[in-house]
Formats: structure tokens, sequence, C-alpha cells
């Protein structure tokens, strides 16, 4: 059965102009099973990774796919919002100083140099100041899977840390000038933190961590290092690495 990222990179092959063939190697399927989706899904012309993705699986009968399944986008901020929930939760609270004694120095600045008709914009300025920033929650759970992490994040954790940033900045500040990424990119990109998440989790439910590289093996894809890596390279906005 076709995932929702089989569908993009069809979608994407075919805006490129590759053959069935090429796109077939490129997603590890038969180019007959390219043909025979791209023909019931509006050919050449009219294929839409999302639409096609719907509409087979009202086919098959089965319930309407959940919104996180139909928008890559929607996907990502999910995904990277359990992953920060997960930190704080498992990984540490994610203070700079323990909350009683950032608490007083808060209270403290505030009465010493702030009127009180500015309290609640200064409360609100400071309602996160003591927590861990995004990039220091990314890096501890990539952190916690040791040399793994290598394969899940496209073999660079500060550039796949700068992508994640780029796309939930970008895709939670709904404006004008939101930048535009490639659905394919963003389904790559959840699915790494998705399974940065989920071994982490296994690893805080006691497995043992020497079972993560059977786990890691039966993983669908995640030893195409080299495609996670141009994925991140494309979010990040970075240039390909030599």
């Amino acid at each position: 059965m076709l995932t929702s990222i089989d569908r993009e990179e069809i979608s994407r092959g075919m805006a490129e102009g590759l053959l069935y063939k090429e796109i077939g190697v490129r997603i590890g399927r038969d180019p007959s099973i390219v043909s025979r989706e791209v023909a019931r899904h509006g050919g050449r012309a009219g294929y839409r990774a999302v639409a096609a993705g719907t509409a087979a699986a009202a086919a098959r009968g089965w319930p309407k796919l959940f919104a996180v399944e139909r928008s890559p986008e929607l996907r990502t901020v999910v995904i990277e919002r359990l992953r920060e929930g997960l930190h704080r939760a498992l990984v540490g609270k994610g203070e700079h100083m323990p909350k009683k004694k950032f608490d007083r120095l808060r209270r403290a600045v505030r009465e010493q140099l702030v009127s009180p008709d500015h309290y609640k914009w200064f409360n609100s300025v400071m309602a996160h100041a003591n927590d861990f920033d995004l990039d220091r929650r990314l890096r501890d759970l990539a952190a916690e899977l040791g040399d793994l992490a290598y394969f899940l994040v496209g073999g660079d954790v500060g550039r796949w840390v700068t992508a994640v940033k780029k796309a939930r900045n970008s895709l939670t500040h709904l404006d004008e000038a939101q930048r535009k990424f490639d659905g394919a990119d963003l389904l790559w990109l959840a699915e790494s933190m998705f399974y940065v998440t989920t071994l982490c989790l296994l690893l805080h439910t006691g497995l043992k961590p020497e079972r993560l590289p059977g786990i890691m093996r039966h993983i669908d894809r995640w030893n195409d290092v080299g495609r996670l890596e141009g994925v991140v390279d494309r979010v990040a906005g970075e240039l390909p690495r030599a």
C-alpha cells in the first residue's frame, strides 16, 4: 500500500518529468504500481498526492483520513508539539533554574523595575523565560539516541534542528510571508521527528538501548540517509553538503 510520502514523491517526480521507472526506483516500488496509481487519480496532468490518498482510502472502504494524514503542514506541527511534550515529561522539565527561585527573581524584577500598569505585559513576556528553547529540546532528544540519531536526522543534528525550527516557526505564523514547503519534504521531516520521539519514549518506558538497532532496521526507508539529508538541507535553506 502506498504511503503519504510515496504519493508526495510520485507527485514531485512527475513535476520533474521523471519516468514511472525512475519514480519507482525513488520510492522503492515497481513501476507498474506507480503507473496504476497515476492512471487512477487524474493522470500525469491531474495527479495530486492528497486527493489520491483520500480517494484510495475511500475506495478501500476505510474511514476518511485524519486531518494530520491529509496535511503535511499540520502533521509537522502536531508531531513537533508531541515531541516537545515528551521532552517536558520525560527528558526534563527544561528549566534554567528551579521554578521557585525563578518566580522570586521575576517578582523582584517586576516590583523594582516595572510600573503596575505594565504588569500584564511583563508577565506575558516572562511566562516562558525560564524554559529551555526549542533548539535545546531537539538536541536533547537526539542525544538520547546516541549514534542512531545520525540515521533519523539526516546525518547532522545541527542542520536537522535548524530545519525543524524553520518549519515550525513558518507553519505556526500564518501570514502572507509564510514560507511554502514541498509536501514530501514536510512529510519526511515530520516522520523524522516522529521516530526520534517514539524511540526516546520507548527508552523511557524500559526498552534496553541495545534493542534500538533492531527496531531501526524495521523502519521503512530510514537507511536512506542521503534522501533525508536533502530534505533537511532544503527545509533549513542550507547549501547541499559536499
